[in-house]
């Protein structure tokens, strides 16, 4: 988060339903967020630019989870960044690959891969269960060589496209609508250099030449927004390529499976982590 006044919205909860409330906040603007063990529950902490967002996520919760305990209040701005970095650890989100910034180095052995990111937003570290999830989809989908391509849509900070590099993609593209990210891509880019080298788009999936098609593509984002891009995932993704969908709920799991199978999309893998869900589709043969 930017140095800014903001408004803090606080919930304490059982473990189980912080990751409903977290999908709720990220899906209204979130800055940021904090956890915290509260004796048997988790005091959660989530951070809104926005009076109003903070306000609409509130009533949510309280609709959704009657029980939990929640209060909004109003916070003067201070150093966000530089209280990010001193909770900041090495994450592994595959065995082999590390995340974590420049200055603080992981312990990585000579057959691992170390990933430096310039942390700006807690949402984009590698230490969300959604993006550990779609890391090992990407390094378990076999027979990767030089000539396939990797699309990752909702880029973020360009951690999964630096994952698709050390997994064998020869060209890796992120795409992303948040025109703030620009300059902590380029940034992660240069850390990266001479390792991977990942191109990377401001806008949107329509960014990418209608001419373009690729051999996997990512989307690590909540179904309000990854959903409705299933069709132009459809028209980018090469015949028999590798759909991997993250930042799902378990909970959705049935129901973004139905809706990839309405677009003949078959479920070959999938895996969870906590109350979140990631599944890898193959695109159906077609019949003869």
């Amino acid at each position: 988060m930017s140095n800014q006044n903001c408004y803090c919205l606080q919930c304490v909860l059982d473990k189980n339903q912080v990751e409903l409330a977290l999908a709720l906040a990220i899906s209204h603007g979130m800055l940021g967020s904090e956890e915290l063990q509260e004796k048997q529950n988790i005091l959660l902490k989530c951070y809104f630019a926005d009076n109003s967002a903070a306000e609409k996520v509130q009533h949510y919760i309280t609709e959704l989870i009657p029980q939990a305990e929640i209060s909004l209040s109003f916070v003067e701005a201070q150093d966000w960044n530089a209280t990010w970095r001193e909770s900041m650890q090495p994450i592994k989100v595959t065995p082999s690959i590390w995340v974590s910034p420049q200055w603080l180095e992981p312990p990585v052995n000579q057959d691992e891969h170390w990933i430096k990111i310039e942390p700006k937003l807690a949402f984009g570290s590698g230490h969300h269960e959604t993006t550990q999830l779609a890391s090992q989809a990407i390094v378990s989908i076999s027979n990767v060589n030089e000539n396939h391509t990797f699309l990752d849509i909702g880029a973020g900070s360009g951690i999964l496209c630096f994952v698709a590099d050390y997994a064998g993609f020869g060209t890796t593209v992120g795409v992303e609508i948040d025109g703030d990210c620009l300059e902590n891509l380029a940034e992660n880019r240069t850390l990266n250099r001479g390792m991977a080298d990942p191109q990377f788009i401001i806008g949107t999936a329509d960014a990418i030449s209608k001419r373009a098609t690729f051999d996997s593509i990512v989307m690590n984002m909540i179904r309000a927004h990854s959903e409705p891009l299933l069709s132009a995932c459809k028209m980018l993704l090469k015949e028999q390529g590798n759909l991997i969908w993250s930042g799902i709920l378990l909970v959705e799991r049935n129901a973004v499976v139905h809706s990839a199978e309405k677009l003949d999309w078959t479920l070959i893998q999938e895996q969870s982590d906590g109350e979140w869900w990631c599944g890898t589709f193959k695109h159906k043969a077609p019949q003869i």
